[in-house]
């Protein structure tokens, strides 16, 4: 068995994510407060970026990829679930209307 830290897959896809994380909190960030583009700071905002895709790339390593037994886990593309989702909580809010 490989470790998911092996495959290259796996980190195009987390670099895929920090980047996409850096992007959102990037626009996040320019958009809070800032009346223009000439009153956006360019560290504040690169560092709320950066920060993000840190903490992206950290779940990424934490919570991503293949489970110990080798078989698929939840965040593996082509899994399927084992059970249908619960709709205990959709029933219950339904029957109230």
């Amino acid at each position: 068995m490989t470790s998911k830290y092996a495959d290259p897959q796996f980190w195009i896809d987390a670099a895929d994510r920090a980047i996409a994380t850096f992007a959102q909190a990037a626009i996040a960030t320019f958009g809070a407060g800032v009346t223009g583009i000439l009153q956006v700071d360019p560290v504040q905002l690169a560092s709320v970026g950066a920060l993000a895709a840190l903490s992206s790339l950290l779940s990424s390593i934490a919570f991503r990829g293949g489970s110990p037994d080798g078989g698929a886990s939840p965040a593996s593309p082509g899994s399927t679930p084992s059970a249908p989702p619960s709709r205990r909580g959709i029933d219950r809010f339904s029957s109230e209307c």
